[in-house]
């Protein structure tokens, strides 16, 4: 995961499921914010999605959510580790 933690990139995803977020062990602003499950590429792996609270749109300040079930999306995300716990 090292070569992707520095850049951001684009995503384009499959939702699955969003809820609050709670707690972050990667960076404590994104507590309050939203946590997106989301399948990515041809094989539909499982990716988790952190949202800030203040920052529920992508650049062009279009709304991310609310999203509904299997509904594709595309937002710009930087990588901030990898769930091993999740395999995600």
């Amino acid at each position: 995961m090292a070569p992707f933690i520095v850049d951001s990139l684009p995503l384009k995803g499959t939702f699955v499921s969003s809820s609050k977020t709670f707690a972050s062990r990667y960076d404590r602003n994104y507590e309050a914010g939203q946590t997106i499950i989301a399948l990515v590429g041809e094989d539909k792996v499982e990716v988790v999605i952190l949202v800030h609270p203040d920052k529920n749109w992508t650049d062009d300040q279009v709304s991310l959510l609310p999203l509904s079930s299997c509904q594709s999306f595309e937002v710009e995300v930087n990588v901030l580790g990898f769930k091993a716990l999740h395999q995600r």
